[in-house]
């Protein structure tokens, strides 16, 4: 019987040859604004499908940038657009943030169901068939669930030790009453803090996108879609 392959997920990032490379260019990509976060989503979205399709062996490559930046850009916009009434609601008191906070949980839970549809389909318009989309969610919540608390799970391991250089550095900066070593080492330990906030983020969206793909394959699978 098929299942959702959370520990494969965690350590595919690291599983095959010239890994290292790999994860390295992608976080380079992070330091370009726009161009290079869309080619990043953009290659993550070649790994839900690969996972969809229960092509687990290797990683894609990274052929046609053009078309990792469009595909990456499109997610963007559609994550944004789903965004909205969150950020809508933020600026109603009380309930409104309270219904904002509920909303945003809501789409962290579902955002894998729209990553692995545009992926699967390649198509914007997939994305937005809300009867479909309602089965699958219905029928894989639990699915969704255990996706969700895997990805809020390591964010959290990774926002611990950022927080804490984050916070480590500004007191080096601010105690040091302007003198120049003070300012260079805290520095240096935001800088440290900011490498380890992009390998967070890379190494969390890979693990993201992949059980996107694992969950919908599946569940394709079993309806013969």
């Amino acid at each position: 019987m098929e299942r959702l392959t959370i520990k494969d997920a965690l350590v595919y990032p690291f599983r095959y040859k010239k890994w290292f490379a790999r994860y390295l260019i992608l976080c380079l990509l992070c330091f370009v604004p726009v161009l290079g976060w869309c080619a990043v989503i953009g290659y993550m979205l070649r790994v839900t499908k690969r996972w969809s399709r229960e092509e687990y062996e290797d990683y894609p490559d990274f052929s046609d940038f053009g078309e990792h930046f469009v595909k990456g850009f499109l997610m963007l916009l559609i994550t944004l657009i789903f965004s909205i009434p969150a950020v809508a609601l933020s600026f109603i008191p009380v309930v409104g943030q309270m219904v904002c906070i509920a909303w945003s949980l809501l789409l962290g839970i579902v955002l894998p169901v729209f990553y692995a549809r545009y992926a699967s389909e390649s198509s914007v318009v997939a994305v937005f068939d809300f009867k479909l989309v309602f089965h699958f969610i219905q029928e894989n919540i639990i699915n969704l669930l255990r996706v969700f608390i895997v990805v809020l799970s390591i964010t959290i391991v990774f926002f611990l030790p950022i927080a804490g250089l984050v916070v480590s550095g500004a007191i080096f900066i601010t105690t040091g009453e302007g003198e120049g070593i003070w300012t260079f080492v805290g520095g240096i330990i935001i800088f440290l803090g900011l490498l380890f906030l992009i390998n967070g983020f890379i190494y969390t969206i890979y693990a993201h996108f992949a059980l996107a793909g694992n969950v919908y394959g599946i569940w394709q699978r079993k309806k013969n879609i």
